[in-house]
């Protein structure tokens, strides 16, 4: 068995090359690679071509949107820990997979490894992560959310769990990080930066937004007791004054952790 399942899902996307490279380029090797294609045009599967001798599986088939694909690769995975690295991002450095998995105490007594994403933005903006904290709980999830990219999570609790809920376009997601939580799934941090997310078009548009939010407060209405709801609302009070709050910005250099 493979230490690790490489997810990747993708319609269509003009960066893929980059995930591609920062993909084989790890000095980790103990993966298996999925891609899921929603049914790219020629000049995405050229991409793909360019790489095939180190896809372990490709599917190129419509799907009903991203958690749909992503299940698909679910459902083909073998390793032992999955990451979603999505067409479009990538990891922060050839060396992000061997800093995780090289010590086995970093595995070791968790079910689920969450470190730092880094957000791209103009050269001249501050660099944006989303860093977990030191502990992830309900009142967290209530909350914030977990960069998906930036996280390896063990492949045996989708057997338990489901898959991702694809009622949900977009927050799907962050509902299956609120189900792991409900499961008793311990959560480990990690200060590492793992992967850097590239924002697409859609998702800095006023519809992709509005959707977000819609789906954000539906899951949190399912998902939360209104005992739960109220500790979450006086712990993002407490710790998020302000939306800024959420992703860490600052001017600093480029290197492997933040604190």
């Amino acid at each position: 068995m493979k230490k690790l399942t490489i997810i990747t899902v993708c319609l269509n996307e003009p960066k893929l090359e980059r995930t591609c490279a920062s993909i084989v380029e790890q000095t980790f090797q103990d993966f298996e690679w999925i891609v899921v294609d929603g049914g790219s045009d020629r000049a995405t599967l050229d991409i793909f071509e360019k790489y095939k001798s180190r896809i372990d599986c490709f599917i190129s088939e419509k799907d009903s949107g991203i958690y749909d694909a992503m299940n698909k690769g679910i459902a083909q995975a073998k390793g032992e820990w999955l990451n979603f690295m999505n067409a479009g991002d990538r990891f922060f450095a050839p060396e992000t997979l061997e800093n995780i998995f090289s010590d086995p105490a970093t595995c070791a007594d968790c079910d689920i490894i969450a470190g730092s994403c880094e957000f791209e933005n103009p050269p001249d903006a501050r660099l944006q992560y989303l860093a977990p904290p030191p502990e992830i709980d309900l009142c967290y999830l209530y909350a914030h959310t977990i960069a998906h990219q930036a996280a390896f999570i063990k492949r045996a609790l989708f057997a338990v769990v489901g898959g991702y809920d694809t009622n949900f376009q977009i927050a799907a997601d962050y509902k299956q990080w609120i189900s792991f939580c409900r499961h008793g799934y311990k959560f480990k941090c990690v200060s590492n930066i793992i992967a850097v997310n590239a924002p697409c078009g859609i998702s800095g548009s006023l519809q992709w937004r509005k959707r977000q939010i819609a789906e954000l407060a539906e899951i949190r209405m399912r998902c939360f007791t209104r005992e739960e709801s109220s500790k979450g609302m006086e712990f993002r009070q407490r710790n998020f004054k302000n939306v800024a709050d959420y992703v860490r910005g600052r001017n600093v250099e480029k290197n492997q952790t933040i604190s």
